[in-house]
């Protein structure tokens, strides 16, 4: 392990585990429950992450456009969100991991990043 790593890890370890409890204690409902709760925008996002994923099954890491969507017409979204983030869950998703428990995972990481 990188030296720097461990003097980060050494000085803000109570941090990062308080981050964590928190994150765990907030995320309690997502971490029980086998469904997806739908909020206002989750079906967009679990379509995002889908059409990702079929767009780095097809050697496209960065799509301008999801070709899949829109019954084959394509959607840019890429162009307004950043896929950055979503590049885990989509190669989860690839790796046989359903798409509602991809969704969660990517949220639960988000709260615990932020």
């Amino acid at each position: 392990m990188a030296l720097w790593l461990k003097n980060y890890l050494k000085k803000y370890k109570w941090d990062l585990l308080f981050s964590l409890v928190l994150t765990a204690v907030l995320m309690f409902p997502y971490m029980i429950r086998s469904f997806t709760p739908v909020e206002h925008d989750t079906f967009f996002h679990l379509s995002r992450i889908e059409n990702l994923s079929l767009a780095i099954k097809d050697g496209d890491f960065f799509p301008a456009i999801y070709p899949y969507e829109n019954n084959g017409f394509g959607y840019a979204s890429s162009l307004f969100y950043n896929d950055l983030f979503l590049i885990p869950s989509a190669l989860l998703h690839l790796a046989g991991v359903p798409l509602a428990l991809c969704y969660r995972i990517n949220v639960i990481i988000a709260v615990y990043i932020s």
